[in-house]
Order: C-alpha cells, then sequence, then structure tokens
C-alpha cells in the first residue's frame, strides 16, 4: 500500500497531494460532524488537523501549474 502511494505521488506530484488532501479533509469533517475532537496523529485536535490539511490543499493546488510546466518542458 505504501509503495503504491509514494508511485501515484511520484508520478502525479502536487495532483496526487491535491486529491489525497481532499480526501482527508472530507474525512476529517465527517468526523467532527460525528462527535470525533480528537486526533490520533501528533496534532492531536482535529482542527488543526484540518488547518495543516487546507494548508497542504492550498499549496498543492497553487504547485500544479508549475508542475504541468515542468513536465511540459521535460517532455516537449
Amino acid at each position: 500500500m505504501n509503495a503504491t502511494v509514494a508511485l501515484i505521488t511520484c508520478m502525479l506530484g502536487p495532483i496526487a497531494l491535491l486529491g489525497f488532501a481532499t480526501m482527508a479533509i472530507v474525512a476529517y469533517v465527517q468526523a467532527r460532524r460525528a462527535g470525533v475532537m480528537r486526533s490520533r496523529c501528533l496534532l492531536g485536535d482535529t482542527r488543526l488537523v484540518l488547518a495543516y490539511l487546507v494548508v497542504l490543499a492550498t499549496l498543492a493546488a497553487a504547485a500544479i501549474p508549475f508542475w504541468v510546466l515542468l513536465w511540459m518542458r521535460m517532455l516537449g
């Protein structure tokens, strides 16, 4: 499983990061609505986890055009 995620991330770069972050945001929002306020991750509070994921998703979305240009230069 980890190798598959690593391969997808290697091939798709910020597109994969945006997708994985979005899936995690949806899951954490659903968990908060269900009453889960603490996460087992290092950040602990689910609000902090959501803030972290939103920052990652925003940075990934901003990086996508640059990543596409990089691939266009490499392939063209």
